[in-house]
């Protein structure tokens, strides 16, 4: 029976080894800019976020560079109540909310299987337009419009006590395991970062053909050459979460294994 159970962890693992992400998560290193306690206002904290961004984006070996509130497998959004224009706001669909900056889709390889990502004027909050741009998951978008088209569609939701935002629907994005490898693939809304309520604290994210020290390296340079107060905490990847996320599987694995290889000889004997 041990033998068994250990055998159906390894298989599991094996499963879990191989379920698509959604995303591709090798090469990319994730450094958290926060600078919350440092007296930065939102737009200032937004400015410094884009000027990391933007050295980082322009060193050798550096593919692509993008900034988002939170990341795939980390999950963390914000929360909050959409609903259709024709219908009322007691009927709202409680929807995750991500802030991200248009290389974040690039640096992930998060494809945009539908419509567009936003542009540099949209996560810059100087669009002209009184509707917000968003861009919705696949599962996301099946949960709010059926088999419907939703590209171009508009979502209401209350930013405070009698204030209603209007988002458009400008692209719809693949889906992908946004709150961890063993979840299915969280349903999602994308926003422009600079409309996203919290900036003080994104994460920066750096596609490369460097290892994630080097690349951690020139993000640390890029941030101390900008503001050498603020800290950088360590660089962390994708593979290091998913190795994170397994570890209690693998654990399980590995600990009914050896006891059932005793049981085994035991018994022979």
């Amino acid at each position: 029976m041990l033998l068994v159970g250990a055998l159906l962890f390894l298989m599991t693992l094996r499963h879990l080894r191989s379920v698509d992400l959604g995303f591709e998560p090798a090469g990319v290193t994730l450094v958290k800019l926060d600078v919350r306690g440092y007296g930065y206002t939102n737009a200032r904290a937004l400015e410094y976020e884009k000027q990391v961004a933007d050295v980082v984006r322009r060193q050798p070996g550096i593919q692509a560079v993008g900034l988002a509130f939170s990341t795939p497998l980390f999950g963390g959004g914000l929360t909050d109540g959409m609903y259709l224009p024709d219908q009322d706001p007691s009927q709202a669909t409680n929807v995750e909310r991500n802030g991200v900056s248009p290389g974040y889709f690039e640096a992930v390889r998060l494809p945009i299987v539908r419509g567009r990502a936003f542009t540099e004027a949209e996560t810059s909050g100087h669009a002209e337009t009184d509707r917000r741009p968003v861009v919705i998951t696949e599962a996301l978008a099946r949960r709010l419009f059926g088999s419907d088209e939703a590209i171009g569609r508009e979502l209401l939701t209350q930013a405070g006590p009698g204030t209603t935002v209007t988002l458009s629907v400008v692209g719809i994005a693949r889906d992908s395991h946004f709150r961890g490898i063993e979840r299915p693939p969280d349903p999602l809304l994308y926003e422009p970062l600079a409309t996203f309520p919290i900036v003080q604290n994104a994460y920066l994210v750096v596609r490369s053909t460097l290892g994630s020290r080097d690349a951690y390296q020139l993000a640390a340079e890029a941030a101390r050459r900008i503001d050498p107060t603020i800290p950088l905490a360590p660089e962390t990847t994708f593979a290091a979460r998913i190795d994170r996320q397994l570890g209690q599987q693998r654990l399980f694995a590995w600990m009914l294994g050896l006891l059932g290889t005793i049981g085994f000889v035991l018994a022979a004997v």
